[in-house]
Order: C-alpha cells, then structure tokens, then sequence
C-alpha cells in the first residue's frame, strides 16, 4: 500500500528539499517567495516565511543543523534558523541565486554559485565571507564538495567546469566542454562526472583532464546520483545514474560503461535519487507486476488558510487553483496505480537480479510520472502518475518498514508517497 501526503502552495511551483534528522523536517521553496518547513509524517506547516524572491534551487543545512540555507531570485543567500524560520544571515550577490549551496563536512563552509559568474564561500555562523572567485558564466547548478583531493567542484552555464581550493579560493583548473552545464557535477574516486546540454555524461579527472563520455542522443540537464557499495553484488561498484531529454533514465558504471537504460513516458529533468533498501525484510520472490493501491490522503493549503483532508472531504472555495488540485487529488484516491512494464524497453548488459533489490532508484519524469527501479537491472518495481508535470527531484527516506517518496508537481502540490514494505506492493 502506498499513503499519498499532499501540500498544497497556491499559485507557486516547487522547487527543493533536504531532511533534518530526528524530527523529520522537510524544508521547501517556492516561486511564490515562500519558504517553509513541514512535517514530513502529515504535510503539516511548521512555519513559513516571505523571502524576497523566487526561488528555485534547493535547500541546504548548516554542518550544525542549526540553519537551513537557500538562495533566491533576488540575489540573496538566506541564512535561517532551522527550529523557527527567522532570518540569521542575508548575503547580497550581484545577481539571481538559483545554485542550490553545498556544505564542506571538514569546516563547515558554505558554497554555492551566482548569476554574477561567482562563486562565493561563506561561513554562516561568524556571517563571514571567506572568498569569491570569478568563474567567467552563470553558476545555475549546485557546486560539490570532494575530501580527497579536498576540492571544490563548480559548473557554469559558458561550458566550464572548474575545480576551486576550498582553504585559497583560488582556481586550479578549468576544463572547457563547450556547452552550457545546468547539471550538477559529482565527485567519484575516479573524477569528476556532469551532464551536458550536448546530451553526453562526461567525467573529468581530479587534475582537469578529460577520461571519458557517455553519449545520449538528446541534453542532458538532470544531475547525476553516484552509489558505491560493496553490497550491490553486480560486478561492478560504482553506479552512476541520470536522466536524459531522450526519455530514458541511464545507469552507468565508473568507467562509462552501460549498465541499464530506462524507456520512460517524456523526459528526465530531474536528478534521480538511490537509496538503499533492507532486502531481508523486502524479500521480492518471483512475482509479477506490482500493484500500487491508494491509502489515505492528506491536504494543506499553504497561503492563506490550513485544513486537512482526509478521505471523501471537500474545501467550499472559489480559489480556481485550489479547486483544480482538489480534483486532481480526488483523481489520484480513485485511481489504482500500476507499473508500465509492459510498455517500458529496458536494456541491459546482464546484471545479476539476484541482489537487486538491494539498492533502489527513484526518478520522475516531466509527464508527472515516478519511477521505482532496482539499481543494477533498471527493473520497474513501482510507479506513480501525478496529475501534472514533475521537474523537481525526488527525496527518499527509507526506514526497515518501507520508504517515503516526497516529490513536488506543478499542480502546486508536493507529494509524500509512504511505500509500505516492498512484498506488500507485489501481487501475483
């Protein structure tokens, strides 16, 4: 069985999202210039606040947990206390924020990009600057941080992907892939692995050299998800996995070379999302396509007024956009769920499924759909349609008793899926 939570932020799109443990917070921006957190159990609102801008990158905790941090259309990185949404810290850049920020686990420093071509590094608590570097292009995607070398990642939409020092700010190197990069790049043992508008996958070495590409055959605009396990029992470790504009989600191993690809509905915008999964609690078998079975469903409204709903309730408004995402919420309780197995092409290069239920992945297409499949095979396991289209990425926690799903629709809902245990998805 599958629980669907929904939030609703009237005339807004969702954009980001990031857990805070122990209480299970889900913090979340909106075009609206709205910020909030929730609870991740209800939906409900814990606090919201008015920012100064749209906003469109994700956002991110302080190494403390004390701040939760995001940037915003109007230039600014808000710097915000985590428990009640006050306002600590407001840093003024020289253009739009969409760079979602990225924290060093060594220092604790903040990072992210600017529409000013920079990139800035902050430590939030002291509300100090520690150093801006000129990049030469828009910094859109997230920066990201690798202990060993310890460096700083960043891409800009000029083509460049440049590897900065964390202690100097200062450039090492910069590698040239000729077209813009709204991919965030990862860092792996090997290098250095982004998506590009010329619809390759490349992977730069720590010193700035190129070691290969993957070619897809439309942009890729979807950040990859790096998973290294010694536990995936498929020959290789390394899996790295990403969407692309051809409507296929690709996984690909720490050498280029393909594993699976995907066939979806429409194109991945988004950046998947892998996840381990207790497979001596989820034991499969060998059973058919699953079936995924609406439970309860709860609604807030965001901007003016909160209320729940539950079951066959109703809202009396005359709030043509709240009215349209109630229908579409009564859509989804009617409706029964089923993975598109039979009509999806998977390719693979013969990875054992033995284990493969190990790891899971979790990707959306923009045609509202999620996709739950096993890491190494590409196997279908569970989908969800949504009643609009889907660009933001999704966030799995996963626990010994299932998974929650949150996922944000331009119906101007964000979704919590609550996926029981596996077995109780799968019928004969």
């Amino acid at each position: 069985m599958v629980d669907v939570t929904v939030v609703c932020y009237s005339d807004v799109c969702y954009t980001g999202i990031c857990y805070r443990d122990g209480s299970h917070v889900v913090f979340i921006g909106s075009h609206s210039h709205h910020f909030a957190a929730l609870h991740l159990s209800s939906g409900d609102v814990i606090w919201r606040v008015q920012l100064g801008g749209r906003i469109e990158g994700s956002a991110c905790l302080s190494k403390c947990a004390r701040f939760v941090m995001v940037g915003s259309y109007d230039g600014c990185l808000y710097v915000l206390e985590a428990l009640t949404g006050d306002i600590y810290w407001q840093f003024q850049t020289g253009a739009e924020v969409k760079s979602s920020p990225c924290v060093d686990p060594t220092n604790g420093h903040v990072y992210f990009g600017s529409h000013d071509h920079c990139l800035h590094a902050l430590d939030v608590l002291k509300q100090t600057v520690m150093w801006r570097l000129e990049l030469g292009g828009s910094v859109f995607s997230s920066p990201c941080v690798s202990l060993v070398p310890h460096c700083v990642y960043a891409a800009t939409l000029g083509g460049s992907l440049s590897a900065v020092s964390p202690l100097h700010g200062t450039s090492l190197w910069r590698c040239m892939l000729g077209k813009p990069l709204f991919s965030s790049p990862v860092a792996i043992e090997l290098g250095v692995i982004i998506g590009c508008v010329d619809g390759a996958i490349y992977c730069v070495g720590h010193l700035g050299q190129k070691l290969w590409q993957h070619q897809t055959e439309a942009p890729v605009f979807s950040s990859p998800c790096a998973s290294f396990s010694k536990s995936l029992h498929s020959g290789a470790n390394q899996f790295i996995v990403f969407g692309s504009h051809d409507n296929h989600i690709y996984c690909i191993d720490g050498n280029g070379g393909l594993q699976w690809k995907l066939k979806v509905d429409s194109p991945v915008y988004s950046t998947p999302f892998v996840f381990p999964f207790n497979i001596s609690q989820h034991a499969l078998g060998q059973r058919e396509t699953p079936i995924l079975t609406q439970g309860s469903t709860h609604q807030t409204e965001f901007c003016h007024r909160q209320n729940s709903l539950k079951g066959s309730a109703s809202v009396d408004t005359n709030k043509s956009k709240l009215s349209g995402s109630l229908i579409g919420r009564t859509a989804l309780e009617n409706n029964r769920q089923k993975c598109l197995t039979r009509d999806r092409e998977t390719v693979s290069t013969g990875i054992r499924e033995k284990h493969d239920c190990a790891h899971l992945v979790a990707a959306c297409s923009t045609r509202g759909r999620l996709y739950i499949v096993t890491l190494t095979s590409g196997r279908v396991m569970a989908s969800y349609q949504f009643p609009g289209e889907t660009f933001s990425s999704p966030v799995v926690l996963a626990s010994d008793t299932g998974f929650d799903v949150i996922v944000g629709c331009r119906d101007d809902f964000v979704y919590c899926l609550k996926y029981k245990r596996l077995s109780e998805l799968i019928q004969t």
